[in-house]
């Protein structure tokens, strides 16, 4: 069962994505969700082909595999999948309505709030963790993104775990 933290937390990013990008189906944040291993059951489906999914899920692994490299960039990521920088933007806006640096983007930082659950690991290794080379940088991408800081973000994960262990005691 999801914590209440995380389905709030799901509703806000939710309602982000679908204010910054009305026009497409929302596959990614299904990718996101998926890569995170996080169970959640969602109450929609979205119109995905086959091959849409396949290419989405292909797109996500290479990511995924590289996301501690700083260097990591649209154009290695079109070289681990075989396209070409114009045939890749062209296939991404349409299936997922997203640029491809976007989700390289929002799978770091979805990666880094894995990693930011963890209090031992500092904000700075986080970041480096994630692939960005400067940890400014990343938390400035990150309030950008999700409307808080890390270090925020973290000590509410923290308050709101504690606050559930509490309640189950």
């Amino acid at each position: 069962m999801a914590s209440a933290f995380f389905m709030l937390y799901l509703k806000s990013f939710f309602r982000i994505i679908v204010r910054k990008n009305r026009r497409k189906p929302i596959y990614f944040l299904c990718c996101l969700i998926r890569h995170a291993t996080l169970k959640v059951t969602l109450h929609f489906r979205l119109p995905m082909k086959t091959r849409e999914n396949t290419f989405m899920q292909d797109v996500c692994s290479v990511v995924e595999a590289h996301l501690d490299d700083m260097d990591f960039n649209v154009e290695k990521l079109c070289k681990a999948i075989h396209m070409s920088t114009s045939q890749l933007y062209r296939k991404m806006e349409a299936v997922a309505g997203i640029s491809a640096v976007r989700l390289i983007r929002l799978l770091r930082l979805n990666r880094a709030k894995q990693l930011l659950q963890n209090p031992q690991l500092s904000i700075t290794h986080v970041a480096f963790k994630t692939g960005f080379g400067d940890p400014a940088y990343f938390a400035r991408v990150f309030k950008k993104e999700f409307g808080i800081s890390p270090l925020k973000w973290r000590h509410a994960y923290l308050r709101n775990k504690r606050s559930l262990n509490r309640k189950k005691l």
